[in-house]
């Protein structure tokens, strides 16, 4: 998944009512439960937040709201430099010319990229953290996905590290004995020459036509003297 870029003046975004109470609580679960995994801090962030009663759940939604006013009270004076849109993303970003290339245009036998350590920890974490919390737009699972990932203590971080780094051997491994078809870049991508080509590719015209159907033939046939008829004054 590409991560869009953004800049780093840009207003942060607002937080729900749930995301600010376990903000707030995440480092004091940590503490005081050393041995749990992240997944087990957010779960047992997500039942304590449940089991909060009425009053303070409406207190956390008004920090929520409040929130989300100054948000929108940031957005209102904030003026993005040049490259970057009305809400602080980069245009260029995720949107970089070889984002925008299909699958298509890539050689299936290509080694596929390596991934980062976060991605390797997103990919594993997501559908339990989506599980865990039903109630949370993607939007908000991915920027939750990100806070906890970079609230893992440094042991927990070696480990997806680790797999970052043997999955950044596995590529260049790969990539070493890779030998690119005709028309295609090192990575396997399709040169826009080639791509310009596949294009502008024309119909050999000595190549047999198809075989036209009996509505074809019966059209062909048919067509002129409906015209005809059609067209000549009464």
């Amino acid at each position: 998944m590409a991560k869009t870029l953004r800049d780093p003046q840009a207003p942060k975004k607002s937080l729900s009512a749930y995301m600010l109470f376990q903000s707030a609580h995440r480092e004091a679960y940590r503490i005081q439960n050393p041995t749990w995994s992240i997944g087990e801090i957010a779960k047992h962030a997500s039942a304590e937040y449940s089991k909060l009663p009425a009053d303070q759940k409406d207190a956390w939604d008004r920090r929520a709201d409040a929130d989300r006013q100054r948000y929108a009270d940031e957005m209102k004076t904030y003026i993005p430099p040049p490259g970057y849109d009305s809400r602080g993303n980069s245009m260029a970003g995720s949107f970089s010319n070889r984002a925008r290339r299909s699958k298509a245009d890539r050689d299936p036998r290509a080694p596929r990229k390596n991934i980062s350590a976060y991605l390797f920890f997103q990919n594993e974490k997501r559908s339990e953290f989506a599980a865990e919390n039903p109630g949370m737009e993607f939007g908000e699972l991915t920027r939750f996905t990100s806070r906890m990932y970079h609230s893992l203590p440094k042991e927990e971080r070696k480990v997806w590290e680790e797999k970052a780094k043997q999955d950044k051997v596995r590529y260049e491994s790969e990539k070493g004995k890779y030998v690119p078809p005709e028309g295609h870049d090192s990575n396997g991508w399709l040169l826009e020459s080639s791509r310009s080509r596949k294009q502008k590719k024309r119909k050999d015209p000595n190549l047999p036509k198809r075989p036209r159907s009996s509505y074809v033939f019966f059209t062909s046939e048919e067509r002129p003297k409906i015209l005809k008829e059609f067209n000549d004054p009464p």
